[in-house]
């Protein structure tokens, strides 16, 4: 879950860095108001992905960045579109990586169970193979 979820929160905080000019410059704000309306999913984001570790916090930092960069689209009106977008995303990396998770769990409980496979080490070669038989040297 953590590598599926860090994804899509670092694919989402470039558009959220790219969000900040946007906003400043495009929207109905002065310079100041539409760097913090830009800043704000940003940060949500930053905290988000430095508490995933964290568990229940990073979760709810992550679904906190979602609404925040849905409810950026009443000052840019392409994140109504970007938003939903990564918030399906958010939701499907919890939801496949959560049983990624519970899978890998699994097959290293049933690896630990079962024990190491028996391997041959040794290996017939034959002289055809042997690169110092080729020829004269």
């Amino acid at each position: 879950m953590k590598v599926l979820t860090r994804a899509v929160l670092g694919f989402e905080a470039v558009v959220l860095f790219l969000l900040i000019p946007v906003v400043a410059v495009t929207g109905n704000l002065d310079g100041r108001s539409g760097f913090f309306v830009g800043a704000v999913p940003l940060l949500f984001c930053i905290a988000a992905l430095g508490t995933l570790s964290r568990g229940a916090i990073g979760i709810a930092l992550g679904w906190a960045t979602q609404v925040a960069a849905i409810a950026a689209g009443f000052f840019a009106i392409h994140m109504f579109i970007l938003g939903p977008i990564f918030a399906l995303l958010w939701w499907s990396a919890l939801r496949w990586g959560a049983r990624a998770d519970a899978l890998d769990a699994q097959r290293a409980q049933s690896a630990a169970t079962t024990g190491p496979r028996a391997t041959s080490s040794t290996a017939a070669t034959s002289s055809t193979d042997d690169p110092s038989t080729d020829g004269p040297s």
